[in-house]
Formats: C-alpha cells, structure tokens, sequence
C-alpha cells in the first residue's frame, strides 16, 4: 500500500483534470477582455477620426450641421466603416456631456458642452457601444465607451506661409485735418475717439456727442466724458478766392498712439492728390462789389443728392449707382432771389428759347460727362438725378457749366453780347470743383468704409456751408468707419484684392532669406517658424539677415524690387503644380471648397501702417489668416494663369501683380506646436488650428 501511495504515475493529468475549469475560466476572460479591447481600440479610432474631420469643417459663418455631418461621417459613417461593430449597437453623440445611457459618464469635465460645436470651439465625439457580443457567455460590462476632442485653439506659430503681409485696419489713433484747397494751408485738426463695439460691422470713430470727450496726448488715449467735441471753423467768409470756399479733410490714421502726422512711420494719410478724401464747398449769398446787369454768373449753394449709392459724398457700393445735384447759380444779378431764372425771349416768331442754362460737368474713372439740369421755379435750383458713378472709381468731381443767350455779359474784362447761336460767346466753364464724391477703393481709402462730415444737429451732408456772419463758426462732427478686406468673407462677398508687385506700398515680404526669388517663396512658401510678437523686438536690418537656425522668427521684412511675372510663376508652381502650366487642374471651388483644398494658404498679419516705408523695413508679426486664392494672372512669356476664364475671379486691371481671393475661417488639423492655449474666436480673421484635448 506504500509503494502505491508512492506512486506518481498519472498525477499531471490529475493536476490538469482539477485545474482544467480554471483555465478555461481564465481562457475566457482572457478572449473576452482581448474582444473587449479590439471592441474599444476600433471605437477610438473612428471616435479620432470623427472629431478630426469635424474640426476641418469650420467655416465663416460657422455650420454646426456641416460640422456635425463630416464628424458622423468618418466616426463610422459614409466615409470610414466599422470591421467589427454592427451599426446598430452603436450610438453617436455630438457635442454632449454624457455618453449614451450613462448619465454620470465621463467626467464634470464635459457638463459646459452645449451641443454645439461651433458655441464650444471644440468637437467632442462620445461613441458607445451596446451589448458587445462576448465569445463565452455574459457580458460584465453592457457597453464599451470612447471619447474623443479636438478643441480649436488660437494659432500662435505657423511655417509655409505665403510671402505676403497685410496691415491689420485697426489704428490706434484717428485723426482728420481741415485744410484749404485754395491757399493749401491747414486750417485746423480733430483728434476722433473709437465708439465701442462695432456699428453695421464697421469700427467707427468720431467726435460726435455721446462719445469720449477727446484725445488726451498725455495718457496717449481719450478721454472719459459725454460731452460733444465739435471742429469749430469760421466759415465767415466763403467768398470766391477765400480760404474758406474749398476745405479738403484729411484723414490720418495711426498704428501707434504717439504718432499721427502724415510721412511718420505706421501713419496712413488718406486724401486725394494735394485735396482732402472729404469735401467742403463753402460759398457766400452776399453781392460781390462788381455784381452789375452785365456781370457774369455766379455759384452759390452745391448740393449733391444721394440717389442709388446711398451716401451722396462717400459710398462703398460694387455696382454703378446714381447722384442728384441741387445747385444755386445767380445770373445778373442775384436773380436766384428774385422772380425766377429761366427767361424766355422770342426767336423766329412763336418759337422761345430759354435765356440761361447749366450743366453738370462730373468727371469721373470712366471719363467726363456732362448732365443738363433743370430749373425749378418752386426752389430756384438747378437738378438733375441721373449722374453715374461708378463701383470703386475713386474720386469723382462735379463742375457747373452755364450759358446766357441774352443781353450782354462782362468776360475778362471784355463786354460780350450774348446770342442764341452756337457761337455765343456767353458761356464758360466755372473753374473751381464745386463738389466732390467718392467711390471708395482700396487705393484712394484703405479700410475707411465710411467718412460723413455733419455736425451737433445732423450727421452728415454737411459738405456745403454758407457764410455765416464774422465771428461766428461752424461745428463739424467727423465720422469714421473702419472696415477693409481684413474680415471673413461671407459666401456672396466680392473678392479682395492683395498688393503683392508693382505700384506704392506692396505687401510682398521676404520670409524666408534662404530662398533666392519670390517667386519660390510663394511657391513653397515660407520655410522657418514664425510665432506672433508679443513685445519682440524687431532687428533693424534688410531682409536678407538671418536668424538663428531653428528659431522661431516674431518679424518679417520688405521684398521690394520685384517683377509682377514673379507672382504668377509662383502661384502656378503652388497651385497648379507647374511655372507655366497648359490647364486647370486645381479649378476655384469658392464658397464650396473642401479643408484640404489646395488654394488654402495662410499669410501674415502685421499693425496698421506698415508698408508706408520706401523699403527694407521690418515689421511684427502681429497674426495669422488663412486666405482662399481665386484668381491670379500673369503678364506673357507663358506665365498665364489658365483659371482664368476657367471659373477664377478676374484680377483688376489684369494685374500681375495681385492676387484675389477671399479670407476664411479655416481650422489647420495638423498642430506643429504653434497652437496657443487660448480658444479660437470663430468670428474673427485669426487663424485657428485643431488640438486633440480629449
């Protein structure tokens, strides 16, 4: 019985046999956490791919549906399947604070989101699936969880930027000066205040009651107050000749508070030639001393009439509009107070003529016209209603014409006698711009959208003033509105327009002093790291400096002396793969583009005022936007652009030296480190750029 106690035989199959249940056990667990795991690793990953695509779907104005449609997409919809999980067990949450069923699921963490991905900057995907089909009898656990969130951070530093830098329209310091345009003296200055909040998407800035009560040079900033802050001038004797009879307003916009005169570095002075942006006729009702029964015609009050564009003196329409004029003209002598202006004198018998006309004489960007008026007995005025300007045309000026078919009339100094035929020496031009109005472009104005010159009782048209009595002033109240290309584009909006060669103040910038031409530049785009200034200083020195290897560069420099040829070789290299190329192969998709379009190129943002250098200048970097190209062109030698025609935008003037396009709000989804903690404005130009939070 001992020797078989002892007896060893069969004990492993004995050991087996009793521990066999375990291991199966063990086996079990161990197939159903592996599934489980396979389960969980495939609901993260579409869960990643989801709040990614989301993310690249961010738009101006901001689509919470586009979002919510490209997320579900590749989170195991249309565009990127499950393997191993049925549709059916899956639930999809966008955006919530709890997964699905499990209302203390994940963490408090979630409870600020809102469902909504444009309100939260962020995609959050919450994806859970139910009663996992385990091998080996029950589930322990009834649903398998993943989350994933892609927060939209500021962007703080970017790399391939194109070579272009915009000046951001947002001064620190407005300023208007009255000058003469008869004498050319200044005849006095306004410092303006910003008003808070935008107003009809517009920045303005004014002197208008209500607002601060000016400018304090003392704190570089303006002063708190209610009261009104009014321009008094004399306008006490408008008299021709006077200096009071044409007043151009200068409009002086800063990009530092303790610089405003005009040829100061970061100053912006907009007028037209030696003349003011804005316009004042200032004219008298008094008898001249030689005013006699032969005395020549004489202006009085010109008024022009907004029409179609809105504002008669300044208007940012995109199409043709129409004026009206109400103009004052005394013929021998004062017959404007008098009985009436039209004379009628026999001619041929039965037939009568009129005794005395005026004209319109508008010269505009597309030429000069002239527009008969029409007297009204009832208001003794000249009008008409059918003068064209044309969208973006610039400066428009309106002379009078007149002519007088009766009696005789003094012209230098010589007596003639007026007649109804056509050489009637009674007629002539009156030498002086009577009124001016302004088509705004991005030349003659800049980001200036609106410019009104009322007073404490009337906003604007104040752009005609009678003499007052000596002594007396008139109080001027001067409106600015700042709005310029550097907004998102809506989807309707025409395209703005960027500088890059050829004519003054250029944005072409050299970014990257390894690359030999602009044109590499643009098509490669700007090799080092560049972050926004907070406060760097900006090295003195020409564009051809180098920084230290690897660093991240705060400052750009100037580019200047390059041929408009260089901008179209580079984008048809970018954007259509070849310097000179035969098709359309990446055609413009505006508004409809796809995140990874091709035309999608980031640029620089730098303060208001820069560029008014004559070169080798440098400049912060003040931010990042994403710009959407739709056109370009070039000048021969096989440098065309074959969009063009093709579905581009035409470029004006057919300039080779700009580029259009439109500027976006675009989410890059690839962070080589330059994203900031600071959530993403989604109505703003800055750039933006995907983190994975979650």
């Amino acid at each position: 019985m001992r020797t078989g106690l002892r007896d060893e035989t069969g004990a492993i199959a004995l050991t087996v046999a009793l521990l066999f249940p375990a291991l199966m056990l063990l086996g079990v667990v161990a197939v159903d956490v592996a599934n489980w795991y396979v389960h969980k690793r495939e609901l993260q990953i579409q869960a990643d791919a989801g709040a990614l695509a989301g993310a690249a779907h961010y738009k101006y104005p901001c689509d919470d549906a586009a979002i919510s449609a490209a997320a579900h997409d590749y989170a195991g919809g249309t565009k990127n399947r499950f393997v191993r999980i049925a549709p059916g067990r899956l639930t999809f949450r966008l955006n919530q604070p709890t997964f699905f069923e499990q209302s203390g699921k994940p963490s408090p963490a979630d409870e600020g989101m809102t469902g909504s991905p444009c309100a939260d900057a962020a995609v959050d995907v919450k994806m859970t699936e139910k009663d996992v089909p385990w091998f080996f009898g029950t589930s322990l656990l009834s649903y398998v969880n993943a989350q994933a969130r892609v927060s939209v951070r500021r962007l703080e530093g970017l790399k391939g930027m194109l070579p272009v830098a915009l000046p951001v329209p947002d001064p620190k310091r407005v300023r208007v000066t009255f000058i003469s345009e008869v004498t050319g003296e200044t005849l006095g200055v306004k410092d303006l205040c910003a008003r808070a909040g935008a107003v009809n998407g517009l920045n303005v800035w004014d002197n208008a009651a209500g607002n601060a009560a000016g400018w304090d040079a003392t704190s570089g900033a303006c002063k708190a107050g209610t009261a009104p802050t009014p321009k008094s001038l004399p306008f006490d004797d408008p008299a021709p000749g006077s200096k009071w009879e044409r007043v151009g307003v200068i409009v002086q916009l800063s990009g530092a508070t303790d610089q405003i005169d005009c040829g100061q570095p970061l100053v912006q002075c907009y007028r037209s030639g030696s003349s003011g942006l804005g316009f004042i006729h200032g004219w008298s009702d008094l008898p001249a001393v030689t005013d006699a029964a032969s005395s020549a015609p004489r202006p009085r009050s010109v008024v022009l009439l907004p029409g179609t564009c809105g504002d008669a003196y300044f208007n940012t329409r995109t199409t043709t509009c129409a004026l009206g004029i109400s103009a004052g003209v005394d013929f021998q002598p004062r017959e404007l107070d008098g009985v009436g202006n039209v004379r009628k004198v026999p001619a041929g018998g039965s037939q009568t003529v009129d005794a005395v006309s005026v004209d319109a004489i508008v010269t505009t960007s597309a030429g000069t016209t002239t527009y008969p008026l029409t007297w009204s007995p009832s208001t003794k005025r000249w009008t008409a209603a059918n003068i064209s300007i044309p969208p973006g045309g610039g400066v428009s000026t309106v002379k009078l014409g007149w002519e007088q078919r009766d009696n005789t009339v003094v012209m230098g100094g010589t007596s003639q006698t007026c007649t109804t035929r056509n050489n009637n020496p009674c007629k002539a031009t009156f030498a002086d711009v009577l009124q001016r109005t302004v088509s705004a472009n991005a030349t003659v104005a800049g980001p200036i959208k609106l410019l009104q010159i009322g007073n404490v009782t009337s906003s604007s048209g104040v752009n005609d003033v009678k003499a007052c009595t000596p002594g007396c002033a008139e109080n001027f109240v001067v409106t600015i509105g700042l709005g310029g290309t550097l907004r998102l584009s809506e989807p309707t909006d025409p395209p703005s327009v960027l500088r890059v060669t050829g004519g003054s103040q250029t944005q072409a910038i050299d970014c990257d002093p390894a690359v030999a031409t602009l044109k590499d530049e643009i098509a490669t785009g700007c090799g080092p790291a560049y972050g926004r200034n907070t406060g760097q200083a900006c090295p003195d020195h020409s564009a051809s400096a180098t920084q230290a290897a690897g660093a991240t560069w705060f400052c750009v420099w100037t580019k200047t002396g390059q041929s408009p040829n260089q901008v179209s070789a580079g984008m048809n290299q970018r954007i259509l793969g070849n310097e000179k190329p035969s098709a359309c192969t990446a055609p413009n998709h505006w508004p409809n583009y796809a995140p990874n379009d091709v035309r999608i190129i980031p640029v620089f943002l730098v303060p208001f005022g820069s560029f008014t250098g004559s070169g080798n200048d440098s400049f912060p970097v003040s931010d990042f936007a994403y710009f959407y190209i739709t056109g370009w062109t070039g000048q021969g030698n096989g440098f065309a652009n074959p969009c063009q025609g093709n579905g581009d935008d035409a470029v004006p003037g057919g300039d080779a030296g700009l580029i259009v396009g439109h500027f976006i709000k675009h989410v890059d989804t690839v962070n080589v480190g330059g994203a900031g903690e600071t959530s993403c404005d989604l109505t703003t130009i800055s750039g933006c750029v995907a983190v994975m939070t979650r």
